[in-house]
């Protein structure tokens, strides 16, 4: 009984949600791939095919500001992925939460959408290197990565419906927070369909527009990153010393608001 309260509730959310004025989609996918050697010494771990399959949930941005005027009714979205790569008892499966945004290429009166996607997340690969276990795996040495995904998508909307085909291209890494850290690059194709809690919205370039909001002046933007390297002064005795990174930008949008102009600093202690 609990469980079907859990998923109800899920399901109501996700209806509520449907009821927006922004246009939510539900998409179902499934790919088939390979995974790409990128180092000599890597070819060893491209045995067979690759497949998976994703469902996401995603939000156009269909209303009157910079992001969605500039970027013609883009979509955020969220999704989970299944994977595998093509070689099981070494490199395992991999469950991923990513975060993308989707940015329509072009888009034609009767809602055929060429989308570019790009998207980061997090992931758990179920094998990882280990020099007792699992010696052979040289590309990912934790269960925990991160996952950035680049996608090409074609798609056609009907009132409640759409489906499509598209390609992608992946990779898996830890950010060298543990070594092997060669990561996992993987190509694949990959059909979908889905369902519209709305209709999705054609933006129509034509049409005048007074009231967009408009970046001024100029700020700054303060980034950094923490990572840890593996230094090997003898192949038996590793230590990991810590990295930083840091960038002070300062940035001024141009009248358009589609170009900035930056300057940065940056700051590195290895």
């Amino acid at each position: 009984m609990k469980k079907v309260l859990i998923l109800w509730s899920v399901l109501f959310c996700f209806v509520s949600f449907g009821q927006n004025k922004k246009p939510l989609f539900l998409t179902f996918s499934t790919k088939g791939g390979i995974i790409m050697a990128h180092r000599p010494f890597m070819a060893h771990l491209v045995q067979g095919n690759a497949y998976g399959f994703e469902v996401s949930l995603s939000k156009q941005m269909a209303d009157e500001t910079i992001n969605g005027i500039n970027s013609k009714y883009p979509l955020n979205g969220l999704t989970f992925e299944y994977r595998n790569f093509g070689y099981d008892a070494v490199l395992g499966k991999a469950f991923s939460i990513i975060q993308y945004q989707g940015f329509p290429i072009f888009q034609t009166k009767k809602n055929l959408v060429l989308d570019f996607k790009m998207g980061a997340g997090i992931g758990y690969i179920t094998k990882i290197y280990d020099k007792f276990t699992n010696p052979t795996n040289n590309a990912i040495g934790s269960h925990v990565n991160a996952k950035v995904s680049f996608k090409l998508v074609l798609n056609k909307f009907t009132k409640k419906h759409h489906f499509g085909l598209g390609v992608e291209l992946s990779h898996f890494s830890n950010g060298a927070i543990q070594v092997p850290n060669l990561g996992l690059n993987g190509l694949s194709a990959y059909v979908n369909m889905g369902y519209n809690f709305n209709k999705r919205e054609v933006f129509n370039p034509l049409i005048k527009r007074y009231s967009i909001l408009e970046l001024k002046g100029a700020y700054f933007m303060v980034e950094g990153i923490l990572s840890v390297g593996e230094v090997l002064p003898v192949p038996l005795d590793s230590k990991k010393y810590p990295i930083f990174a840091s960038r002070l930008t300062w940035v001024k949008p141009l009248k358009s608001n589609l170009w900035n102009v930056e300057v940065a600093f940056d700051a590195v202690y290895n």
